[in-house]
């Protein structure tokens, strides 16, 4: 994504951990599992955003939990599912009530932009709302890049820093 004009790196990296810890809370909450993350900024025109994912698509459905049989909740858990015909259940399982249903998100581009227009960010709003979201599937993918953001990346991508490769 771009850099903020005209902003102290202080003020941007302090958005950026913001943002970062932000992003990893939320796509594991919509079950994106995350292996690990690494922001990365040249300070001047660009900032780089790399979370390395086990997938990076879900599958359209996902099984829902929702509260035990004999509590107070089931019967609003019933009544919000059991007319919806994209819903399949409700049912029980062990002593829960489940529904399988349609994922809000299951392509991780989707979910980061819609958690990047959900956060509050004064400095990096503009640059989030320009930025391009770029999936990394092989090594030959990398040849898109720059010669300095391909260094960010392939050290985030090896683990290692680049004075061990």
């Amino acid at each position: 994504m771009p850099y903020p004009g005209n902003t102290s790196p202080d003020i941007v990296w302090g958005e950026i951990r913001k943002f970062m810890s932000s992003l990893n809370k939320n796509l594991r909450k919509l079950d994106f599992e995350i292996i690990r993350s690494m922001a990365w900024s040249d300070d001047k025109s660009m900032i780089l955003i790399m979370i390395s994912l086990s997938e990076l698509e879900l599958p359209p459905y996902e099984l829902h939990e929702g509260p035990p049989v004999n509590s107070n909740a089931a019967e609003g858990f019933i009544s919000k599912y059991i007319n919806d015909p994209s819903i399949i259940g409700p049912f029980i399982r062990g002593s829960r009530w489940f529904v399988v249903r349609r994922r809000r998100f299951y392509d991780v581009v989707d979910a980061i932009k819609h958690l990047s227009s959900t956060v509050s960010l004064k400095h990096l709003r503009d640059s989030l709302n320009n930025a391009q979201y770029i999936k990394i599937r092989s090594i030959g993918d990398l040849n898109n890049f720059e010669q300095n953001e391909r260094a960010a990346i392939e050290e985030f991508l090896w683990s290692r820093p680049w004075w061990l490769v």
